[in-house]
């Protein structure tokens, strides 16, 4: 349902950041602080 949203209203989700799969640790502790806007992604291409 959420992809078919994203997708007929054009919704995006706010990205907050982008990091390299290899500072996943980085990006939980990121998350357990609080400190994120929106999402966090793990790119596994870089």
């Amino acid at each position: 349902a959420m992809n078919r949203a994203l997708a007929v209203n054009r919704l995006r989700p706010v990205i907050d950041k982008v990091l390299p799969w290899r500072e996943a640790a980085g990006a939980f502790r990121h998350l357990e602080r609080g400190s994120p806007f929106g999402k966090v992604v793990l790119d596994h291409m870089q």
